[in-house]
């Protein structure tokens, strides 16, 4: 999956999925980023030979592990399954 954090793209790996509803993700990234808590981060997958977005969410927590607040209509479940029928446990 690619993270687009401010105005830089990095790609991470779900670590764990939490909080009351599935709604916070951990992701873990492949290079450090610095952003602000609360910030609007955009959430893309590759279909075919594109990234497309498929979510947003709000940063929570920063440092070595990034925890995203994902927005009402986020499809985590989807998303992840559609990821891990394609490319199975690989990370990007």
């Amino acid at each position: 999956m690619l993270l687009n954090i401010s105005f830089n793209v990095v790609g991470g790996v779900v670590l764990q999925i939490e909080g009351n509803n599935n709604d916070e993700i951990i992701f873990l990234l492949k290079k450090p980023m610095c952003s602000e808590l609360s910030e609007k981060i955009a959430i893309s997958r590759k279909i075919g030979n594109s990234w497309r977005i498929i979510g947003w969410g709000e940063v929570i927590s920063n440092g070595e592990e990034y925890i995203v607040s994902l927005d009402d209509d986020f499809e985590l479940d989807k998303a992840l399954s559609m990821y891990y029928e394609r490319y199975g446990d690989a990370s990007l």
